[in-house]
């Protein structure tokens, strides 16, 4: 009867989203272990790079899981970034300094996160005025700069680690530098 067949319909139905059901949850729990697992492999590798213990790593770690919570990037994101600062010779102090006006920048220069960390790094370790505490200073500069001008990120990337050294060795400072940059990519 019509009465029996429906009966048939919705338990089968009902059994199919139970079934359906318990393998998103199962797909959710191996994606979860998975994200967690990459970012303890993550944090390993900056272990290794800065040649201390995972165990000292705990205000880097607790910063990219503060930072993967509160901004668009993921904390996997916010520990690559820190594993491109400790490449470029930062310590944890340095590092911890560079790293929320590294992902504010990153996204107002629309670049990844490891790109804006070796420019940024690149800029630091070059001028002798600027240190760590200058991040937002110098994410600023290039973000105004390409607001402003015809520069983009690639042009910035290729030509800062180009003329930087000559720039500070002639006592030019960043600004004017970027400024300069800015006025040569108008100009074609």
């Amino acid at each position: 009867s019509l009465n029996s067949l429906k009966g048939l319909l919705a338990s089968i139905a009902t059994n199919f989203g139970l079934i359906g059901g318990s393998f998103a949850f199962i797909q959710v729990m191996r994606n979860g272990l998975k994200i967690i697992r990459d970012f303890e492999k993550q944090n390993a590798t900056l272990a290794g790079v800065l040649q201390v213990e995972k165990e000292e790593l705990n205000d880097l770690r607790d910063s990219a899981r503060e930072l993967g919570e509160t901004t668009v990037k993921t904390a996997g994101e916010v520990t690559t970034l820190q594993i491109a600062y400790a490449r470029l010779g930062f310590s944890q102090k340095e590092i911890l300094d560079l790293t929320e006006s590294t992902i504010q920048g990153s996204i107002a220069l629309n670049s990844n996160l490891e790109s804006t960390a070796k420019l940024t790094g690149a800029v630091v370790n070059t001028f002798d005025d600027l240190s760590t505490t200058d991040a937002p200073k110098i994410l600023d500069v290039l973000s105004l700069a390409t607001a402003k001008s015809a520069l983009d990120f690639e042009k910035l990337e290729t030509g800062i680690p180009i003329v930087a050294g000559a720039a500070n060795s002639a006592g030019i400072p960043f600004t004017k530098l970027v400024a300069l940059m800015g006025k040569l990519s108008d100009a074609g």
